[in-house]
């Protein structure tokens, strides 16, 4: 025969039953917490970045090394240069001087391009230059960040098609002023 159990320790008993699933829910739940605040934190990151298209730019290497061997053969230089003063509406002149193997300016072009800061490469330009001056195109590009930025450019004229990808430091607006 069973004693009867005193209500009193029969309530402390369930209370104490509770202690150990109750610890695995809450360890459980701060596991749960600290994943979806991790997850959060690195899809929302500005600076995050992964090259558009990879996985085809990367099937596609034969081409570009082809690609890489033309530029060579052509032999055409180019030089790019950045405004350090903006216009009213924050627009800084990128100009990209493009010149043949012997050196004279490459005229009819199509210059296109894609700009990024490397400190947020997602957030990318593109677009066409347009010819100022014989072998000289340019842009007025709004360029928020200062710092590292590349910038890669297609020229095509007629045939002939090179590429190339330059990095350029952009200095802050106000350093141009003082």
């Amino acid at each position: 025969m069973s004693e009867p159990i005193d209500p009193q320790r029969l309530e402390q008993l369930k209370r104490r039953a509770w202690v150990w699933p109750a610890i695995v829910i809450a360890l459980l739940s701060g596991h749960l917490l600290v994943g979806a605040v991790s997850f959060y934190i690195a899809n929302s990151d500005p600076s995050v970045a992964i090259e558009p298209d990879y996985y085809k730019k990367a099937l596609d290497w034969d081409r570009t090394a082809a690609q890489m061997r033309v530029n060579a053969e052509l032999g055409w230089s180019t030089d790019l240069s950045v405004s350090r003063e903006a216009d009213p509406r924050g627009r800084r002149t990128v100009a990209l001087a493009v010149r043949d193997a012997s050196g004279e300016p490459i005229r009819g072009a199509q210059v296109t391009y894609e700009a990024f800061a490397q400190a947020r490469a997602n957030r990318r330009l593109t677009g066409v230059f347009d010819p100022r001056e014989p072998g000289v195109y340019a842009a007025d590009l709004l360029l928020l960040r200062d710092g590292m930025w590349e910038f890669r450019f297609t020229i095509e004229r007629g045939e002939q098609r090179f590429t190339c990808i330059t990095r350029q430091h952009v200095w802050p607006v106000e350093a141009a002023r003082k």
